[in-house]
Order: structure tokens, then sequence, then C-alpha cells
């Protein structure tokens, strides 16, 4: 059953997962998996351009056994496909506003960094 509301979405989600006793996601080599919870619920939830970066996230952090990556906008539009960079924008804002991710912003010379959030900081 998916959630009712992105505002609770990634509590809902924690929740599901420590029920389950399931992680959030794993690392293996050379590959990265998520819990399916996640995936159900953000298939129904989350725009695909949303979905698109959240894996892309993922992927440069855990994937690469990183806790956080600077993600410039043209390597999220050239990975993704997301032509515009306001699409690109308002998709990280879902992001931020269901809470699975954090931005550390950067300046004009460096980029955001993005870090997944941690399950126990919502639970």
């Amino acid at each position: 059953k998916a959630p009712s509301s992105n505002l609770g979405l990634y509590s809902q989600l924690v929740k599901r997962c420590k029920k389950r006793e399931l992680r959030y996601y794993s690392k293996m080599k050379n590959q990265m998996q998520l819990s399916t919870t996640i995936v159900d619920d953000m298939l129904c939830q989350l725009s695909g351009n949303a979905c698109k970066i959240y894996l892309l996230i993922v992927r440069k952090t855990i994937g690469q056994n990183k806790e956080t990556d600077k993600i410039s906008y043209s390597q999220i539009q050239k990975y993704t496909g997301i032509n515009s960079r306001a699409t690109v924008s308002k998709a990280i804002d879902e992001l931020l506003k269901i809470g699975l991710i954090s931005v550390q912003k950067g300046d004009e010379q460096t980029s955001n960094e993005y870090r997944l959030k941690e399950m126990e900081s919502v639970a």
C-alpha cells in the first residue's frame, strides 16, 4: 500500500524497512541493491525525473562507496537525460521535500554535495 502523502513518505519507508528488517540499500561488488519497499513506494510517489536523479545519487554515493558526492547540474543532466536545469532543480526539490536526500550547496566554483538521508535520522 502506498503512503498517502509525500511529506511522510520517507518516514513511512523507514518504518516499513525496519519492521521487515530490510536494509534501505546494500552494497555488493559492482552492484547496488535497493529495498523493494523503497522502489515500490518511490514508483508511485515520485516523478520520473526525481527517480532518475535519486538513482544517480545512489549510484554516485553508495555505488562508489562514498557517503557524499559533488554532482554538478551538467553531470545530472548528462547522466539522466534531463535537458532543463529548471527541471533538475524541481526534481531535486521534490527529493528534498520528501526527505530522501540532503544537499550541501556549493558556490560558483564548486558543485552541490549530495547525501542520501540516513534511515535512523528520520525514524
